[in-house]
Order: structure tokens, then C-alpha cells, then sequence
């Protein structure tokens, strides 16, 4: 009969036997995280055109005031039948409104009537003359009373012309005073005035700190928030003094019919020195952390390829790129897509994107050298 252990024994007996146990097997595998695709851009020096964004206001390059010369009731053609308003288009020569005083109006409507019946009578002797029952004399007689009737008319109406309002360009009407049809108005009352839509310019600021990179004949674009076009420009003018902390410039504007309206808020790009060999990474491929910017460069290492986060010193920016003045060489390989996801040390690996970015090609900017200092 085999031995009993006493029953004190057996626990330890059991630990001893599952310890045995545990030692004889191997450790489960642990599993390695996957490797994350991404898209890299091989970084290399090429030229850049930084610009400077300003805000401004779009100006008209010129304001006609409409004045009455002399006092009247104010009567409209027909386009501006119930008056004029703000925003209205009018070409240059267009009259937009005559004064008439009541004299002038009463002559009017009398040389209306006159004329009216003269030429009536004269229309009815000439037939009576025609059909034989009426004298040459007679008829001759009614035919000068319509002839000088129509030439009271004539006169009546010349006096009313020359109390019109014409535009004298083509523009837009602003600061309108909008009165009814036969509203009387003093002598030198402004009704509207005419932003020319001939030229347009643009007031902007900058701040002074950027004071230096601003002068004159530099080259704009300017950008509206409603039209969704841009304009070109020419830097004109520059404050030589700052106020508020900023700088005030003008922008002259050839075609002005791509600007926003006068009065409208623009974005101004104003063109910088071309830099030829700039390390150029889309805005995307940053990672801001509070004032820290970085970007992930891919290294090859024993455990493979991984991604490693760098800090960098960035510049300009422009169209969807930055630059980097410091933490990056030429030939580094930048990750520009999912960087939001990835964090120091991951094994990545790279993948072929068609739709990788390229940056623009900026051309050489031709300034109008005649106005540089």
C-alpha cells in the first residue's frame, strides 16, 4: 500500500507541480503594432514666392457728385421712373433726372398744345386747299402758325434739356438722396454720387512691423469675399507714417470690374522677393502643438521603417505650403497625410499616391520699376 501525504503537504505539493508546468511551456507571442501607410514627400530645394495678406476696403478711383445747378421739381426718365437708388449702374452721358421750375413746366405744356393745334388747322386747310374750296393764301398762313408753333415747342423743350442731370462716367450710384417724382430741391442740393467704375483702387494695412517688405510698384492680388474672383494691382502708394500699429497703402487697379464693389472689404496678397531654394511641406503635413510646430521624417531602422517626429522652424506661407527655415535637409522624406495619427517611433510604411502635392510654380513678378523709390 503506497504512502499518504499528509494533507498539510499536498497544496505545496500542487504549487511545486503547476510551477514545473509553467517553466516547460514558452511564453505566448506578443503582437507587433501594424504598420501604418503613409505618403511621403521627398523634400527639395526649389523656388518660393512668399506674399504678404493685407485687408482693405475697395475705393472708387474717382467720385462725381450729381448737383442741381438750380433749383426745380425733380422729374426722372423713364428707367429711373420711381427714382433713384443706391447700387444703380449708369454710363457716362446718361441723364438720370431734370430739374424743371413751374415756369418752365407751364411753357412747356402750353408750347405742347399750341403746337398741337396748329398743326391741326394746318392739316385741315391743306385738305380743303387739296379738294379746291380753300385759297393758297389761307392755307399758306396756317402752315407758318404750325411751323412757328413747332418751333416754340422746340425752344420749350431745349430749356427743359438743358436743366438735366447727366452722369459724367460710368460707375455705380452711391449716397443717394432719394426723393419722389416732382420733389422740389434748392439750388446746389447733391443728389447722388457716381463711384467710377473706370480704374479702382484699394486702401489696406499692414502691420509696421512688416513695413520693410511693402514699396512701391510691388505687385497685389486682390481677393473679394462675394465675387470669387481676383484683381491685379500695383502698390501706388505708401504711408510713410504708422498709425495704430499699421501701415495704410494704396493699390491701383486697372480693370476694376473684377473688384467687389467700392465700399466692399478685400484680401490683399502683396508679392515678396522670390526665394530660389526653399524646403517647401504642404501646411497639412505640420503638426502644431501649443508654439512647437513639427513633422514626421521617415528613418530606417532595425526594427524598420519608422516615423520620427522632428521640430522645425517654419516661414512663409502661401497657397497651401510653408516653408522651413530650420529642422529639415534636403532628401529627408516628410509624411504629408495622417500625421494627426501617428506618434513618435511608429513603423510606417510608405505607399505611391498619384495625387501627391506638388508645389506651385511661381513666376518671376514683372514691378513697375518706375515708381520704386
Amino acid at each position: 500500500m503506497a504512502p499518504v501525504l499528509p494533507t498539510s503537504r499536498r497544496p505545496h505539493l500542487l504549487a511545486a507541480v503547476l510551477l514545473v508546468a509553467a517553466c516547460g511551456s514558452p511564453a505566448p507571442p506578443v503582437d507587433e503594432a501594424p504598420e501604418q501607410p503613409i505618403t511621403v514627400l521627398a523634400v527639395a530645394p526649389q523656388p518660393f514666392r512668399p506674399a504678404l495678406t493685407a485687408f482693405g476696403v475697395v475705393r472708387a478711383a474717382a467720385v462725381a457728385e450729381l448737383v442741381a445747378p438750380f433749383p426745380g421739381q425733380v422729374s426722372y426718365p423713364p428707367r429711373f421712373a420711381a427714382g433713384l437708388h443706391t447700387g444703380t449702374r449708369v454710363s457716362a452721358g446718361e441723364t438720370v433726372a431734370w430739374l424743371v421750375d413751374s415756369e418752365d413746366g407751364r411753357a412747356l405744356t402750353e408750347a405742347r398744345l399750341m403746337a398741337k393745334e396748329a398743326r391741326a388747322e394746318y392739316e385741315r386747310f391743306r385738305k380743303a386747299w387739296d379738294a379746291g374750296v380753300a385759297p393758297e393764301s389761307t392755307m399758306d398762313r396756317y402752315r407758318a402758325e404750325a411751323e412757328l408753333a413747332a418751333a416754340r415747342l422746340e425752344g420749350a423743350e431745349g430749356r427743359v434739356q438743358s436743366r438735366r442731370l447727366v452722369t459724367p462716367v460710368s460707375g455705380v450710384l452711391a449716397e443717394v438722396r432719394e426723393l419722389p417724382p416732382h420733389s422740389y430741391v434748392g439750388a446746389g442740393t447733391v443728389l447722388a454720387k457716381v463711384l467710377a467704375s473706370e480704374g479702382g483702387r484699394v486702401e489696406a494695412w499692414v502691420a509696421a512691423g512688416d513695413r520693410a517688405s511693402v514699396h512701391e510698384g510691388q505687385s497685389a492680388t486682390i481677393r473679394g469675399p462675394r465675387s470669387g474672383g481676383t484683381a491685379r494691382g500695383t502698390v501706388r502708394d505708401v504711408a510713410p507714417a504708422v498709425e495704430g500699429g499699421a501701415v495704410r497703402i494704396v493699390i491701383e487697379v486697372a480693370d476694376a470690374a473684377a473688384l467687389p464693389p467700392p465700399g466692399e472689404g478685400a484680401e490683399v496678397s502683396l508679392e515678396l522677393a522670390l526665394r530660389p531654394t526653399a524646403l517647401l511641406v504642404p501646411i497639412e503635413a505640420v503638426v502644431i502643438d501649443g508654439d512647437q510646430s513639427s513633422v514626421f521624417v521617415t528613418v530606417r531602422q532595425d526594427a524598420g521603417l519608422l516615423a520620427r517626429r522632428r521640430a522645425v522652424v517654419l516661414g512663409a506661407r502661401r497657397d497651401g505650403w510653408t516653408e522651413v527655415i530650420e529642422g529639415l535637409r534636403e532628401g529627408e522624406r516628410v509624411a504629408v497625410d495622417g500625421v494627426a495619427f501617428l506618434a513618435d517611433g511608429d513603423r510606417v510604411s510608405e505607399v505611391r499616391d498619384q495625387r501627391l502635392p506638388t508645389p506651385p510654380r511661381w513666376e518671376p513678378v514683372v514691378e513697375d520699376e518706375s515708381v520704386r523709390p
